[in-house]
């Protein structure tokens, strides 16, 4: 977490448009910028969050829209709930609104660093990144995400929430070598690294894709921020066969997260990821994790929490595999177990690493399953790579029959390089 810091008078106008690194790196940065954030439209109906891009924790406000409501009222309510926001005035050194229009606002904190969540369709919001992932060798680390849509106008890149470079909007990758002064390229306390991609069209800030790399070598997708249409950052939903409506994601949060509190607490993280099923379902989510070292052995780790289920024919398992040669994501059937892996494996327990259900639960705690200690049915266990691939792919399944309603969670989804075997 960021300590508070305070305002300065003369602020330094930053544009979310692509604009040179050089320019972006100056020491300039130092001063306290600001950014212009723009809604379009009208609501979908729902709620909307707004959060400063955090290293690990900011706090975040929220309003609830109502169908049809114009962008200049919501922006009204969003400017007065951050200027009467006790804990924002701390954690910014005052109210982070300076500036308020019809349909946008200038916020202290330059080049694009507040972002959006919620469950708010409307005001031609774009959806964020996803699957960033971030490697080190040689000093540097090298960040891959894939885009959502196509066209975006730019896209943001923070390493513990200061923006280190403004690239386009069709960009994919981004190096990272300490190129803002001297900032160590590691916390010497901590030896974690966290980094963020935030993408922007028309004005209009996505959410923000994290991950965090722990000593070198380990990856954690961050759950720090409010999550969008329910699912997790860089995660997203798959089914099988299954109405929409009966297999769903949302967002949980952890005891006392909340919007205007005090984060500072929650190191990392806050939220968690719900699926819920009901019916005939099978779905969940999943996550891929880009720009492995191929050849490489791979242990995943989830903490997963079926919560006070007992009775019924459910099921809820954690899976990991790695994608083809040529990367693309895993199909909903490949995920189902109906159709063989790019590894062969094929059927209910491929790429298993963790099961539940009603005769064996977490008994409504957080527990930590990790492909080092997989289930005895599963054969893949820690995965190592073919030479030629370099992506992994990690799924959560719910499936159930004849089910009224259940619901099972996960978060703190980690993937470490083990080196070669």
């Amino acid at each position: 977490m960021k300590k508070p810091i305070s305002i300065v008078a003369v602020c330094l106008v930053v544009s979310l448009l692509p604009i040179s690194v050089n320019s972006q790196i100056s020491d300039a940065r130092m001063t306290l910028a600001s950014s212009r954030i723009i809604i379009e439209g009208e609501s979908s109906g729902g709620i909307l969050t707004l959060m400063k891009v955090p290293a690990w924790n900011y706090p975040f406000v929220v309003v609830t829209n109502y169908t049809g409501e114009s962008a200049s009222s919501v922006i009204n309510r969003l400017a007065r709930e951050l200027s009467e926001s006790r804990v924002c005035a701390r954690y910014f050194g005052g109210n982070p609104v300076a500036e308020k229009k019809e349909n946008s606002m200038r916020l202290f904190g330059g080049g694009g660093d507040w972002i959006f969540g919620g469950t708010e369709m409307g005001f031609n919001i774009p959806p964020a990144p996803r699957d960033l992932s971030a490697t080190y060798g040689s000093n540097k680390v090298i960040l891959r995400w894939a885009n959502q849509i196509p066209g975006y106008d730019s896209l943001a890149v923070f390493f513990d929430a200061v923006l280190v470079g403004s690239l386009s909007g069709n960009a994919t990758e981004y190096v990272y070598e300490g190129q803002y002064g001297t900032r160590s390229l590691f916390n010497s306390r901590s030896n974690d690294a966290t980094f963020t991609v935030v993408a922007s069209k028309g004005g209009t800030p996505s959410n923000g894709a994290g991950v965090r790399l722990k000593k070198r070598v380990s990856q954690e997708s961050l759950m720090n921020i409010p999550f969008t249409q329910g699912v997790a950052p860089s995660f997203q939903n798959w089914n099988y066969q299954t109405k929409t409506d009966d297999i769903q994601s949302k967002q949980g949060n952890l005891s006392g997260m909340g919007a205007g509190v005090d984060t500072g607490r929650f190191n990392g993280h806050g939220f968690y990821q719900i699926i819920r099923g009901q019916r005939d379902f099978t779905g969940g989510v999943s996550r891929r994790f880009l720009g492995l070292n191929p050849g490489h052995t791979y242990r995943v780790s989830a903490r997963l929490n079926t919560f006070d289920l007992e009775l019924g024919n459910w099921n809820f398992s954690f899976h990991a595999a790695h994608n083809a040669v040529t990367g693309e994501s895993l199909t909903p059937a490949q995920m189902a177990g109906v159709v063989a892996l790019p590894n062969g494996k094929v059927g209910p327990t491929a790429g298993q690493v963790a099961s539940y259900d009603a005769k064996a639960t977490t008994g409504g705690k957080w527990i930590v399953r990790s492909s080092e200690k997989a289930d005895p049915e599963n054969t893949s266990a820690d995965i190592t790579l073919p030479t030629n691939v370099n992506s992994i792919t990690l799924w959560f399944r719910l499936q159930g029959t004849n089910i009224t309603e259940c619901s099972v969670g996960l978060d703190s989804v980690t993937i470490e390089d083990l080196g070669k075997p």
